[in-house]
């Protein structure tokens, strides 16, 4: 079977400076790495604050990862157009009978 999403050493970090007296770094995401194959499922659990959010907003590139690398299908999708690569994905949210899109297909 062929991978059909790839992420490869992601990181997204932010600076924090209204907080502190000197810009402060935070990882959200440090070095995340993980492979999936078509028909296959990824649960991503964590507690709150761990990054699982800072992922999905990378993954359907609402957020530039600071470092890494996200591959669909064999591209690494900062090669596409964004607008294009948001209209083939679609995140599905903790209800999905009330946040799927009916004229889009889920496979």
């Amino acid at each position: 079977m062929t991978t059909t999403l790839k992420v490869n050493n992601l990181k997204k970090f932010y600076t924090i400076k209204k907080l502190f007296k000197e810009p402060k770094q935070v990882k959200a995401l440090n070095d995340v790495s993980f492979s999936l194959r078509k028909n296959k499922t990824l649960g991503v659990v964590g507690e709150s604050g761990c990054g699982k959010s800072t992922l999905a907003k990378a993954l359907l590139q609402l957020e530039a990862p600071t470092s890494g690398s996200i591959e669909i299908n064999g591209i690494n999708v900062n090669d596409v157009n964004k607008n294009k690569f948001r209209s083939t994905i679609q995140m599905i949210f903790q209800d999905p009978y009330n946040s799927l899109n009916p004229r889009k297909k889920a496979w």
